[in-house]
C-alpha cells in the first residue's frame, strides 16, 4: 500500500500568504489518514530553480586601507557571477580627491584561470579587508590582505551553495551533526544560473512518519549555515512517496 503527493511551493498562498520558495506549507485538498500500521516516506523527485545570487548583500563588502589611516568602503553589485575576473573587476578603489589614481595604483588583483587562484599586490602599506564570506569564496584563508601573495585555495563562485538540506515536518527527527532535525534529504546542487533543475532519486531513503493524520505539510530548504536558500524567482516541486513501513 502506497501513494504519492506532489508539493508546489506556491500552491497554498491563499491559506499561507507568507509562504516562500524555500519555506512553505501546503494545504492538502483533503485530510490524509495513515492506517494499518506504521508508515514511512521519501523524497523521490525534486525540481528547483537555479535562481540565487552568489554575490549578495551579506557577502559583498570590502574595505580598502590606503595606508595613511584613510579607509574606503565598497560593495560588489549584487547578482550572479560566473566569472571570478568579473568579481575582481568590481573591487574598485574610489576616491573623491585628487589622489584617486594614486590610490588605485596601490591595488592589483589577477585571476589565473588555470590554477583558479588569485594573485594580489598591495603597495605602500595598503591593506584590503574582505568580508569573511567573500574571502572564502575567492579562496583566501584570511580576510585581511597586505603585501603580495596568492589565494591559498582555488576560487569557487559556486561554493556559496554546494548542497541543500530539505526538511519536512512529517518525518521523525534524526541526528544531523550535533542536533536532531526532521531532515528529509540532502541534495547536491547541480546546474547553472537560470536553469530549472530536476533531480530524481531512483533509490530513495525512507524515513518514519511521526503523524498518522494530517492535512498540511511544511517544507524548509536550507543552506549548510541554516539560512533559507535565497531563491530569487521560480517554484519548487517535491514528489513524496508514502508507504507502509518495510521490515528488512
Amino acid at each position: 500500500m502506497s501513494f504519492y503527493v506532489t508539493l508546489i511551493s506556491d500552491s497554498s498562498l491563499s491559506f499561507f500568504p507568507d509562504n516562500k520558495i524555500s519555506h512553505f506549507t501546503t494545504q492538502l485538498p483533503r485530510p490524509i489518514e495513515l492506517r494499518n500500521g506504521a508508515w514511512e516516506m521519501a523524497l523521490v523527485d525534486f525540481v528547483y530553480p537555479h535562481t540565487w545570487y552568489n554575490i549578495r548583500e551579506d557577502n559583498n563588502l570590502y574595505v580598502f586601507d590606503v595606508g595613511d589611516n584613510t579607509f574606503q568602503a565598497g560593495n560588489i553589485p549584487v547578482g550572479y557571477y560566473s566569472n571570478v575576473a568579473e568579481v575582481l573587476k568590481n573591487i574598485k578603489i574610489e576616491s573623491p580627491n585628487t589622489e584617486t589614481q594614486k590610490s588605485k595604483s596601490k591595488l592589483d588583483l589577477y585571476y589565473n584561470p588555470v590554477s583558479k587562484k588569485i594573485k594580489y599586490q598591495l603597495h605602500d602599506r595598503a591593506k584590503l579587508i574582505l568580508s569573511p564570506q567573500l574571502a572564502g569564496m575567492l579562496g583566501f584563508e584570511y580576510k585581511d590582505l597586505k603585501g603580495s601573495g596568492y589565494s591559498t585555495r582555488a576560487a569557487d563562485l559556486k561554493g556559496v551553495l554546494p548542497i541543500m538540506y530539505v526538511y519536512c515536518d512529517l518525518v521523525e527527527p534524526q541526528i544531523v551533526g550535533d542536533v536532531q532535525a526532521p531532515l528529509l534529504k540532502i541534495v547536491n546542487v547541480k546546474g547553472h544560473d537560470g536553469e530549472i533543475i530536476n533531480i530524481n532519486f531512483p533509490r530513495p531513503v525512507y524515513l518514519p512518519i511521526i503523524r498518522q493524520h494530517f492535512q498540511t505539510i511544511h517544507v524548509d530548504i536550507r543552506q549548510h549555515s541554516g539560512a533559507l536558500v535565497p531563491f530569487e524567482s521560480g517554484k519548487v516541486f517535491l514528489t513524496l512517496h508514502f508507504r507502509l513501513r518495510q521490515i528488512v
